[in-house]
């Protein structure tokens, strides 16, 4: 089942979000989000895929093999567009730990990690939905690049849980090998404002 969400950005320009419920059907080769079935009256200014800084580089992640189909999708809709890969959302943080834990130690492999607050990418892309089409990919990121383990025991200390964080080389991302720069930009990125020490202080407020 296909979803689209029009957001008003302002009086002169109009954002379309469209995505398909599962992206098991780009890798299975289906045309998942043709122009002619996304844009039905009108085509946009900006077509703005959401996507994520790595997909290209871990090629035993089947999300992100999915990702790398849906931005070739994008690219060949003829229509002008702005790719955006974004690192991993902070929010995001908790769950890749609960993915990791086996007999109560945390898993994570040897690279660097460099999230972004969610409401960072929300910015990002409202500026981007107003701007001329790049037709080209841009990454974002967070302000902190460190340790991947680090990062992941920094969160679970900010909200009490004593789980101990092991670097791990044999250690997946959801199926894929984590070399050092598997999930950070490789070159310039646009960053985010709010650093990991200010996210964490803020999800212990909420």
């Amino acid at each position: 089942m296909e979803k689209s969400w029009h957001l008003s950005i302002d009086h002169n320009h109009s954002t379309i979000v469209s995505c398909n419920a599962t992206a098991a059907n780009v890798i299975k080769g289906y045309d998942t989000c043709p122009a002619s079935r996304i844009f039905t009256d009108s085509y946009p200014e900006n077509l703005i895929a959401l996507s994520i800084v790595g997909t290209d580089r871990m090629p035993e992640n089947a999300y992100f093999t999915a990702k790398v189909a849906q931005e070739e999708v994008v690219k060949a809709a003829c229509v002008p567009y702005t790719i955006v890969r974004a690192t991993q959302f902070m929010e995001f943080i908790g769950g890749i730990a609960d993915f990791g834990t086996d007999g109560g130690t945390v898993h994570i492999g040897d690279g660097m990690f460099q999230p972004i607050a969610a409401d960072d990418v929300a910015a990002i892309l409202a500026g981007i939905a107003v701007a001329v089409p790049l037709d080209a990919t841009i990454d974002i990121a967070g302000p902190d690049r460190a340790p991947f383990a680090g990062t992941v025991g920094r969160n679970l200390k900010s909200v009490g849980d004593a789980r101990p964080v092991a670097t791990d080389r044999d250690a997946r991302y959801y199926g894929g090998v984590v070399e050092e720069l598997s999930l950070v930009p490789p070159g310039d990125a646009r960053i985010g404002r709010v650093d990991l020490e200010q996210w964490l202080t803020r999800a212990k407020m909420a």
